[in-house]
């Protein structure tokens, strides 16, 4: 049965939560490089927090805050589908990792040096086919197979979609990709030819500027195994649940609320300092909804 598109899932009766949306099938994604085993204060000094805005419009999905969100009637349900069913190898075991390899790199097409055409392997599966985008030799896809690269134009609002990012010295090889449509500064839906769930790469991805400003005022991404097959739930715009999926499978775009704390002995005990940098926002943010 459908959820409402703005009810949460979850069996947490408090009202400081951190919001996620189930949005694919893969179990790692996160722009923040918290899998560094030093104990170093992450190198921050290049982002400007001061100048930073929330992309997207107060009313996309990802940027409307769980309080206040009535539970969905079947939360109990859906929580224990997402446990038994949505983890990578055990029930409740939720990994966090690959935030080099399975992430979404974002560059400002300000610091392009070219613009180069595009050939896409699949050109029915986006807009970009035989056109061209900005490009610098010094930006770099993801290390994962799936070696995506987000591109912002922070002067138009444009933002461009690519996955599987190869450059052969002339032309920009891609598996898909897409200028996605609208302003990403105001936008506020999904876009069906970006990832599984039709959700535009940019949503709900923590960036460097918000852990400097103490706080993420949008739901988090989170890719999980088994989604639906047969059905998915706004702000998702389609399912790659039909490929991947189970009937019985949680439907992307449904979204979940956890309770976190920084507090010692919190779920950021023992870790190290980086990781504890970049989830502090997390708790921060659910004392604020």
């Amino acid at each position: 049965m459908p959820a409402h598109p703005q009810r949460r899932s979850h069996d947490f009766q408090r009202a400081g939560v951190i919001a996620a949306l189930v949005i694919g099938t893969f179990l790692s994604a996160a722009t923040c490089h918290a899998e560094d085993k030093s104990d170093s204060q992450p190198d921050f000094t290049q982002f400007k927090p001061q100048d930073y805005h929330r992309p997207y419009g107060p009313g996309a999905p990802w940027n409307v805050p769980l309080k206040g969100i009535p539970d969905h009637p079947n939360s109990v349900l859906w929580v224990e589908r997402l446990r038994r069913l949505s983890t990578a190898a055990r029930p409740g075991n939720f990994n966090l990792g690959g935030f080099e390899s399975y992430s979404y790199p974002v560059y400002l097409a300000g610091d392009a040096t070219a613009f180069v055409p595009i050939r896409s392997r699949h050109p029915d599966w986006g807009n970009l086919h035989g056109k061209e985008v900005p490009r610098n030799p010094n930006w770099k896809a993801a290390a994962g197979s799936d070696g995506q690269i987000t591109i912002l134009d922070p002067a138009t609002g444009r933002e461009w979609n690519l996955w599987q990012v190869r450059f052969d010295g002339q032309t920009l090889n891609i598996g898909n990709g897409n200028l996605v449509d609208g302003d990403y500064r105001s936008k506020e839906d999904g876009f069906p030819s970006s990832r599984g769930a039709g959700i535009p790469y940019l949503a709900m991805l923590t960036r460097p500027e918000e852990i400097l400003q103490g706080a993420i005022r949008h739901a988090l991404s989170m890719p999980a195994k088994n989604p639906s097959s047969t059905f998915f739930v706004p702000p998702a715009t389609k399912t790659d649940g039909d490929k991947f999926g189970i009937p019985e499978g949680v439907p992307e775009g449904m979204r979940f609320g956890l309770p976190s704390s920084d507090s010692p002995g919190g779920p950021t005990a023992g870790r190290t300092t980086t990781i504890r940098v970049a989830t502090r926002p997390c708790a921060c943010r659910t004392r604020r909804l």
